[in-house]
């Protein structure tokens, strides 16, 4: 209820919203990662579509397969964590 009251009543800036490929910013993995903000120049983080020689990985994060539904599967390995940066300085 306060959200929403606060929401109706904020003042309204743009928003940009940008997707990247963080295998462009030297990632180990391609990791497609979504960025909000409300400044234009996060645009900028935006290098283009991945090149095939930049899809090669060493480090395989996912284990994938089809079920007996036909569906396509796939689960995380141990590898994924460590593919996540958090900085906590």
């Amino acid at each position: 209820m306060l959200f929403q009251y606060i929401f109706q009543h904020a003042a309204v800036a743009k928003m940009f919203r940008v997707a990247f490929w963080m295998r462009k910013h030297l990632a180990m993995t391609w990791k497609r990662t979504w960025v909000w903000s409300t400044s234009q120049s996060v645009e900028a983080l935006d290098l283009g579509p991945l090149l095939p020689s930049e899809k090669k990985t060493s480090v395989q994060t996912t284990k994938r397969w089809v079920g007996k539904d036909g569906k396509k599967k796939w689960q995380g390995t141990d590898k994924l964590k460590a593919t996540q940066y958090l900085d906590t300085s």
